[in-house]
């Protein structure tokens, strides 16, 4: 069974240098998805002596990328991560929202936005 540390509250976590690198990672996965999705949609109507010159290629795949980068870091910036106070979880939770459900010990967990922090309600109850 697993020991739990009963904590009252934890902060927001700070992700440093893999918050950028996985903006930039999910922008070069979705910039191939797009271009492979867009040519599947396109390449049935080029005939086959059709040619398509590299810099149309570097053009689009440099569009496709920029448009992928916006997308990307509009809604990973939605975003913020913290640990479980009573379980140190790391929790993924959107802006906005007033608490969340920790998956793997059950409790509600608030989410306190003023303070940045977690706040465990049950463990709150106890004390007062």
């Amino acid at each position: 069974m697993m020991e739990y540390k009963k904590r009252k509250e934890t902060k927001f976590l700070s992700e440093g240098w893999k918050r950028p690198a996985k903006i930039l990672a999910l922008s070069v996965l979705l910039t191939l998805y797009l271009f492979f999705f867009i040519w599947a949609l396109v390449s049935p109507f080029l005939s086959s002596d059709t040619k398509i010159s590299p810099d149309t290629l570097r053009f689009s795949v440099a569009i496709f990328f920029s448009f992928a980068l916006i997308f990307v870091t509009l809604i990973y910036s939605g975003y913020r991560v913290g640990p479980c106070p009573y379980c140190d979880k790391k929790l993924f939770f959107a802006k906005g929202r007033e608490g969340i459900r920790c998956f793997r010990c059950g409790r509600y967990i608030k989410i306190d936005w003023q303070n940045k922090l977690l706040v465990d309600e049950e463990i709150e109850k106890k004390i007062e």
